[in-house]
């Protein structure tokens, strides 16, 4: 008699990425897919952001980002990006296991930790032609003097949602759904076709 074991399929899963690592050229413009990255939501308590902002400071040595703004740890190993009022984006470049439970022994109970990593997909788009596409698609003034290196937004593109970082004069870190990341994707390569 075959025990119950015997008829459980034997499966390995593994993690890939949302668009399966795309990378493509337009021109002189890179548009690329990011994977192994974690991102975690830190929200600030009710009147905690005084031991929040001592954490963060004893954690990686930077500040807390004022909303639209972001920190970053010497290193680059960690990026704080400030969404909104006493909420925080930490961004790592690593893929880690369990990131809530990575934070507690860093920042204590400092804050409230959720793992985002698998809502978003991550883009890269660097190059002379970054801004011009991103303006026919995208409702914030990302010219260099309103949105400078280190700015944050969260907007919507093409009706999906969105999130800017800018990480050099022509490079932008672009965050968006991973439930419409195929949608998403389509609508910056058309964007950068057209001015390309």
């Amino acid at each position: 008699m075959r025990k119950g074991r015997d008829f459980v399929a034997d499966y390995e899963l593994k993690a890939e990425p949302v668009l399966g690592n795309y990378c493509r050229q337009f021109g002189d413009n890179t548009l690329k897919e990011i994977a192994g990255f974690t991102m975690v939501a830190v929200a600030c308590p009710l009147d905690g952001v005084d031991d929040l902002a001592t954490a963060v400071k004893e954690a990686w040595k930077i500040a807390l980002p004022e909303t639209g703004s972001s920190s970053i740890s010497d290193g680059k190993t960690v990026r704080l990006l400030g969404m909104a009022r006493d909420q925080f984006f930490a961004v790592f470049q690593e893929s880690i296991v369990f990131p809530e439970k990575h934070l507690v022994p860093l920042l204590g109970n400092a804050g409230y930790y959720t793992d985002q990593t698998d809502n978003w997909c991550l883009l890269e788009l660097s190059g002379p032609n970054a801004l011009d596409a991103l303006e026919r698609i995208c409702p914030i003034n990302l010219e260099i003097g309103a949105f400078p290196t280190g700015s944050v937004g969260r907007t919507v593109m093409e009706h999906s949602a969105a999130i800017v970082y800018r990480h050099s004069d022509s490079g932008f870190s672009l965050f968006g759904a991973s439930s419409s990341a195929g949608s998403f994707l389509h609508a910056i390569e058309t964007s950068l076709f057209n001015v390309t």
